[in-house]
């Protein structure tokens, strides 16, 4: 259902996709599929994944398909080309080009308000007036909603409800928190509307049109919404090393499928074939390119379930998915007629970015090396260097984590611009002016693009995020306080044990001395646990903040204890600030009671604390 499950695959697929072209594969480049499969195994040997089947298609030929591994940790089954993987998001797909059919048969339009069309549907927009929130923004997830919660993702859905009676688990997420239409936000249950809004035109439940329409079309034989029978070959999911049971999922039209590489090959050919025997050209053209959003038609946004992934400069289009215990992608280029599916039964995307970097290098050294074309830089774009920061997170509530690695650095110069990261350093893109507002990546692949935002003003749409001009002190201080927060800390905590012993030992006499190192060590112990309640939640968020746990209740109540215990200490220090005590105690514990003031009043503007998790 979501395009990530834990937090490690969560940071590296979100990073890689955000930066294309993180690394190099490797250094050599098959020369032939032969070849090609060699180097996947290899990959895959040194990974200790259970398994991974793969489809490769090239122009004029016929779908090369191989698989790897066992269909579980210590089974003696291998996988074969009919084994079923869960492919998660990938699922969204159907959504769309059953949507796309029903357009083509003017049964559904994308220019309808959904007020109107489902008049039941819980959703609120302040925005309604100016900008109604329409079907063709559910297409896109333009729809400025919020990602679904941490709730909705591990629901037992066993006994499958209504998709309008599992819309309305958490309403209180679907609500646009910017103009519908202007920004692009991933979100998996504006393809549940979608869903809802097939059955109504339909008059059939979604699942069941989806195989009437699409499956039996398509020549699906290992395909389909359910958990799979006992005896059948199926994959088992595996997370850490262990098998995950099977979920049915709440939301499951946006991530409920199983499927087959057989089955997954011929989707493939489906788009490289460029729509037949379902679509016309012209819708399939349609899915590819986003068109709801400040820059309206650009090749480098999200599309309609299809968006822009890149390996090594070059462009594809597709949707990728993940679950606890399973990773996938399908990804093609429109304009090269090539593309390669993978599927896996492990949430280690590195794993996977690997093997498909090795197959793209493989299909791009089969085709001619593209020429681009740049165009002087305008004026007005070389006004526009300086520091960004994105402005459509996909999850509120942990924005207040994103915001420390959001800035980018954009300098314009007369023959283009250079991109770079601020924290992490190391990230950095140079792009060529295309014309009309455009840039292009070393590849001719346009990447970038400028607009005006109703709420934010002039913004660069970079991929899919949205970057909105912030000043050189909005972009590093936070990063400057937490780094010297957290030196603080750490002496703080370090210290505490040695004054605590130091006065057993009678060697800590007057009361203010006790008193300021007890509230500092107190704010730094709360501190600390907080800290570590967030990091191990969110290792595996599904696990441990989806629901109340030890772990979701020790985060709640920690996040509620740093600012009171931090800001008792702050008066501390002032009422002992004239005190007899050593200046060089009362001046580090100032400090240090400053700097987690300045954490603690971060946390609160973002929501952080008192964070509820399981909500």
């Amino acid at each position: 259902m979501t395009r990530v499950s834990r937090l490690p695959a969560m940071c590296w697929l979100a990073f890689i996709m955000l930066f294309p072209a993180l690394s190099a594969a490797g250094d050599s480049v098959p020369a032939s599929v032969d070849e090609l499969d060699a180097a996947i195994e290899e990959i895959l040997e040194d990974s200790h994944i259970p398994s991974m089947a793969w489809a490769v298609i090239q122009p004029g030929q016929a779908a090369h398909i191989n698989t790897f591994g066992v269909k579980a940790p210590g089974s003696s089954q291998a996988v074969t080309p009919s084994t079923t993987y869960r492919i998660a998001s990938i699922s969204k797909m159907f959504v769309g080009i059953a949507a796309m059919r029903l357009i083509e048969q003017g049964r559904i339009n994308p220019e309808d308000n959904v007020r109107d069309v489902l008049p039941d549907l819980q959703f609120e927009n302040p925005w309604q007036e100016t900008h109604p929130l329409k079907v063709k923004h559910l297409l896109e997830s333009t729809t400025g909603w919020d990602d679904l919660s941490l709730k909705e993702h591990v629901y037992d859905n066993a006994d499958v409800m209504p998709l309008s009676e599992a819309f309305g688990i958490n309403p209180d997420s679907r609500v646009s928190r910017w103009a519908p239409g202007t920004r692009h936000a991933y979100s998996n249950s504006a393809a549940v509307v979608i869903a809802m809004l097939i059955e109504q035109v339909t008059g059939q439940p979604f699942t069941d049109y989806i195989r009437d329409t699409l499956f039996v079309p398509l020549g699906f034989e290992n395909t389909f919404y359910a958990e799979p029978e006992q005896d059948s070959d199926a994959a088992s999911g595996v997370s850490g090393g262990q098998v995950v049971p099977h979920q049915h999922l709440l939301m499951y039209p946006s991530g409920g499928v199983s499927s087959s590489i057989n089955d997954q090959a011929k989707l493939l050919a489906f788009f490289t074939g460029r729509g037949s025997p379902l679509l016309s050209i012209d819708s399939v053209n349609r899915m590819e390119v986003s068109d709801t959003t400040n820059v309206h038609q650009f090749d480098g946004g999200y599309g309609i379930y299809n968006f822009a992934r890149y390996y090594g400069g070059y462009a594809y289009r597709g949707h990728d998915g993940a679950l606890t215990g399973w990773t996938s992608e399908l990804v093609y280029s429109p304009e090269g007629g090539y593309g390669f599916v993978i599927l896996q039964n492990s949430d280690d995307a590195r794993v996977l970015y690997k093997a498909g970097r090795k197959i793209s290098d493989f299909l791009v050294s089969q085709t001619d090396t593209p020429s681009v074309i740049s165009q002087p830089v305008p004026d007005e774009w070389r006004q526009k260097s300086g520091y960004y920061r994105f402005i459509n997170t996909r999850i509120e509530k942990q924005y207040f984590i994103e915001r420390l690695v959001a800035p980018v650095m954009i300098h314009v110069e007369d023959d283009g611009a250079k991109l770079s990261s601020v924290f992490p350093p190391g990230w950095n893109r140079e792009l060529t002016y295309a014309g009309d507002n455009r840039w292009q990546n070393e590849k001719g692949e346009i990447v970038m693009a400028a607009a005006t935002d109703p709420l934010a003003g002039e913004v660069v749409h970079y991929g899919d995020r949205v970057l909105v001009k912030v000043s050189a002190f909005n972009a590093v201080a936070d990063k400057v306080v937490l780094s010297a927060w957290l030196i603080f800390l750490l002496i703080a905590l370090l210290y505490t044990p040695v004054w605590l012993i130091n006065n057993a030992r009678g060697k800590i006499t007057t009361v203010h001395e006790k008193q300021l190192r007890k509230w500092m060590s107190l704010s730094a112990v709360s501190a600390f646990v907080f800290l570590l309640s967030l990091g191990i939640g969110m290792s595996n968020p599904f696990a441990y903040l989806a629901a109340p746990s030890l772990m979701s209740v020790v985060l709640f109540i920690s996040s509620v204890v740093l600012p009171l215990v931090t800001v008792w200490a702050g008066i501390q220090s002032v009422i002992y600030s004239r005190s007899d005590a050593s200046r060089w105690l009362k001046g580090f514990v100032l400090i240090f009671v400053v700097l987690q003031l300045m954490v603690v009043a971060y946390l609160a503007y973002f929501n952080a604390a008192g964070i509820v998790s399981w909500t």
